[in-house]
């Protein structure tokens, strides 16, 4: 919120699993429980998740993921962005307001 005054805007990753060696080595020592857990979302290339993010942050998006299981979860918990976001533009506006006034 402190920098939106000045555009700068955050983009939150959800990022799947993504064929890496940390993938790898990581697959060498997770519980069954959080396999059963991730298995349906499927392993994604570094270069596709990468741009699905940077594409994301383009275009100014808070939340982003790759792979349409994430995405229906991601926009199923996010029914309350726009109303919060608006809450979190109103507060900056406030705290502007303020700030001149007291220069």
């Amino acid at each position: 919120m402190e920098l939106a005054q000045r555009g700068v805007s955050v983009t939150i990753a959800f990022p799947p699993d993504t064929d890496t060696p940390q993938l790898a080595e990581e697959a060498k020592t997770k519980p069954a429980s959080t396999q059963r857990f991730t298995e349906g979302g499927g392993v994604f290339s570094a270069e596709v998740v990468a741009r699905d993010i940077l594409k994301a942050a383009m275009k100014g998006q808070f939340l982003v993921t790759t792979g349409t299981p994430l995405k229906i979860q991601m926009h199923l918990q996010d029914l309350l962005g726009p109303y919060l976001r608006s809450k979190q533009r109103r507060a900056i506006k406030a705290v502007s307001a303020v700030d001149r006034r007291t220069r």
